[in-house]
């Protein structure tokens, strides 16, 4: 009997949205896929850009929408890419024991899982009150970052609040480069932080950096996780954008399966088939696909 091709690799990564679920529901696949994983011992995660939610609560709701088979599968999430950020400056400035003042612009997710993150470390200081409101010299912090998040809905304040933090010189940070998301289909049903510097940027001149897939901290952690697999091959991702999920497996040399089930279609992945061993439908061709 043949063998499914899954057998060829030691781990598998997923992407979320548009390979595992889009929006509330679940794509064709998604929990036979993971239970397969299990029966045979394979080493499985979910990497993915969101971060309006901790990884509690998305498990939650992923159990909620009927992914049964996630209830013990590792998530890395946005949010804890700027957790790892502040982690690396962290050890790369042990010595110097700087302070980092930090503005959270997203939902609660975020906020709640940066907040934890700081309970623990003393010089990360999280700052909620408006600059204005602050007595301190805020000119004495040498080390402010604005953190960009998704946000559910426009909110003016938390605009007022980006101007204020980059006026004031901080640094800006975004959980994530996508443009869109396979649940929204490119419209305004949630503000991507790309949205929200598009908006910055007619007012204000400032640089920043995106983090979330592909940054090359998501790499050295994934690498990290599976440092006991000596064969990049022997990683499958599977995702379903090019310039975070692909990329970021074309970076770390892994194997990659583009799924045509969320933000590509089939005629752009045809100009990519010499860069993707799999192009596949979704994840039950993947699944179902033999050696």
């Amino acid at each position: 009997m043949s063998l499914s091709i899954l057998h060829k690799f030691k781990s598998v990564i997923f992407d979320l949205d548009g390979v595992l679920r889009i929006g509330k529901k679940l794509i064709p696949g998604a929990n036979e896929i993971l239970q397969f994983l299990q029966d045979n011992n394979i080493n499985h995660r979910i990497v993915t850009n969101e971060c309006r939610y901790s990884n509690n609560e998305l498990t939650q709701e992923l159990l909620e929408i009927g992914l049964t088979n996630c209830k013990n599968t590792p998530i890395y999430t946005a949010g804890n890419s700027v957790c790892d950020y502040f982690d690396k400056l962290r050890f790369n400035d042990h010595i110097h024991s700087k302070d980092y003042h930090i503005c959270i612009i997203g939902e609660k997710g975020l906020r709640d899982t940066l907040n934890q993150y700081s309970w623990d470390r003393d010089n990360i200081y999280i700052i909620k009150q408006p600059l204005p409101e602050i007595k301190e010299d805020i000119s004495l912090w040498k080390n402010k970052y604005l953190v960009i998040g998704t946000l559910t809905r426009f909110r003016v304040e938390e605009i007022i609040k980006c101007y204020q933090w980059i006026n004031a010189g901080a640094k800006v940070l975004l959980t994530c480069p996508d443009a869109a998301e396979p649940s929204s289909r490119g419209d305004f049903d949630i503000i991507l932080p790309k949205h929200i510097i598009h908006i910055l940027k007619y007012n204000l001149k400032f640089e920043y950096e995106t983090l979330g897939k592909p940054h090359s901290l998501i790499e050295e952690k994934l690498t990290e996780c599976e440092s006991n697999i000596k064969n990049k091959k022997e990683i499958l991702f599977v995702g379903d954008t090019l310039n975070t999920d692909i990329q970021l497996a074309l970076n770390a040399g892994w194997s990659k399966c583009l799924v045509l089930s969320g933000n590509t279609n089939r005629e752009i992945a045809e100009t990519q088939q010499h860069t993707i061993e799999y192009i596949m439908k979704d994840v039950s061709e993947l699944l179902n696909t033999k050696m």
